[in-house]
């Protein structure tokens, strides 16, 4: 779903335990693609709503592409289709690495 273009990015993604829902990364906001369907963790005091978090939103509900706002898991993060960050000054950037490993 994201294009392929590639840019030298480091976040740090704030995933705690397996099951506990993932918040932010670093001033981006993290959504993931699982099984077809674009899943965002809602906003709150915890994950701070953005510019770009509301486009891709409102995009995805306007184009009709499958879409869920809920909490994401670390392990349904890992195990996900796409990881993908979004911020006003990145955009929505497909992260290729996790924890060092190809993702």
């Amino acid at each position: 779903m994201a294009r392929n273009a590639v840019y030298p990015v480091n976040a740090i993604l704030d995933i705690p335990a397996a099951e506990a829902p993932f918040e932010i990364a670093s001033a981006s906001n993290v959504l993931v693609v699982l099984g077809g369907r674009i899943v965002a963790p809602p906003t709150d005091n915890l994950i701070l709503p953005g510019i770009t978090y509301d486009a891709v939103v409102e995009f995805a509900r306007e184009g009709g592409l499958p879409f869920e706002m809920r909490p994401v898991s670390k392990a349904e993060a890992l195990a996900a289709d796409e990881m993908w960050l979004s911020s006003s000054t990145k955009e929505v950037l497909a992260i290729t690495t996790v924890d060092g490993k190809p993702f």
